[in-house]
């Protein structure tokens, strides 16, 4: 008998089918959105169900996803969970051997509780935290103990959140030549859990208010060739704190004494900055030799306001040797390596 169409004799590999494969309903595609309700209940831990989501009731535009493509160029747009607090973005637009350009929205919030208390004002909000004086007096002079906050306290979500973005690009003006270049900003909000001390007899767990931003930014050119590359770049980061000291006031007294105070004070994370321009390179040598290396300088600068010897005005007020940081550091790293293997029994290799 003869196979029928379509078909193989034993032993022989089967024949390219001309039947497209069936597409599930719910298969992903880059022309596709998903609009729907969100509805949920949660018994327990809200916080921790969604930490670093957000499952709040409502409308829901999500999975959308749009390309187009020709020979010679293509683009792709998409969002997810857009307009909530983990919503994400992103893009890329590439023309064929000539360029690439993409972005990133990305946001993502983290969930600590929805139970906290605090007897400080504002809650959330920003330093200084205040206490109520007259709870303050009436603990100091023994006339009520801490218990005396429960009742003030109120209540809120302790939260925090990252809204990152993110623009990349690559070009290519030559086979031989790739130019890169990056840029993210990260903008850091919201309360911490954090642990403001008086010393070990007086801790005291306060939602520290947190508003920072950090920009990074990279560019580089690179050269290649079947023998050899040599690439140099540039890299700076920014960071700015925009609350960078906490005060907060004593439970314990309202008055500052020579023994202790009626309020503290904390330096956060001080603004900063770093840069590094750098070059690296590698060569293919005769008999099997290559040579590897990298040389950068990087300057990295702290100039943030010194804080004062005491916020305690009881006490004596030690002058400063300067106004600020002054903090600065130049740092200058290299690495050389060479490898060859002449011979099939033999290796030699260095570094410096």
């Amino acid at each position: 008998q003869t196979p029928a169409a379509g078909q193989t004799s034993p032993g022989q590999p089967a024949l390219p089918s001309t039947v497209e494969p069936t597409r599930g309903l719910f298969t992903p595609t880059w022309r596709q959105a998903q609009i729907s309700g969100r509805w949920s209940s949660v018994a327990g831990d809200q916080a921790g169900f969604q930490q670093y989501r957000d499952l709040r009731d409502g409308f829901l535009f999500t999975d959308a996803r749009y390309a187009r493509e020709r020979p010679d160029w293509l683009y792709r747009v998409g969002g997810d969970n857009v307009g909530w607090l983990d919503q994400r973005l992103f893009g890329t637009y590439e023309r064929t051997g000539r360029f690439v350009v993409s972005g990133l929205w990305n946001q993502i919030p983290q969930f600590y509780s929805v139970d906290t208390r605090t007897p400080y004002t504002p809650a959330p909000g920003k330093s200084p935290l205040d206490l109520d004086d007259t709870l303050q007096r009436a603990i100091q002079t023994g006339q009520a103990d801490r218990n005396a906050y429960v009742p003030v306290a109120t209540q809120f979500d302790l939260r925090e959140r990252r809204n990152i973005g993110t623009v990349t690009a690559i070009a290519t003006p030559t086979e031989q030549i790739d130019v890169k270049a990056a840029f993210t900003t990260t903008r850091h909000t919201g309360e911490l859990p954090w642990g403001a001390s008086f010393g070990f007899s007086n801790d005291v767990e306060v939602a520290l208010p947190y508003d920072s931003r950090t920009n990074d930014f990279t560019v580089g050119a690179e050269w290649t060739n079947n023998r050899g590359m040599v690439r140099v770049a540039y890299d700076g980061s920014w960071f700015h704190n925009l609350d960078d000291t906490l005060v907060w006031d004593s439970p314990l007294r309202l008055d500052d004494s020579t023994t202790a105070p009626g309020r503290g004070r904390m330096a956060l994370w001080p603004s900063n900055s770093a840069q590094t321009v750098s070059t690296a390179a590698y060569f293919k040598l005769p008999r099997r030799t290559q040579v590897t290396g990298f040389v950068s300088y990087a300057l990295w600068n702290n100039d943030e306001t010194l804080q004062p010897f005491t916020i305690n005005p009881t006490l004596p007020q030690l002058t400063l040797p300067r106004n600020t940081a002054q903090a600065e550091a130049h740092v200058f790293s290299t690495n050389v390596n060479l490898v060859s293997r002449p011979a099939t029994d033999w290796r030699f290799s260095a570094r410096v």
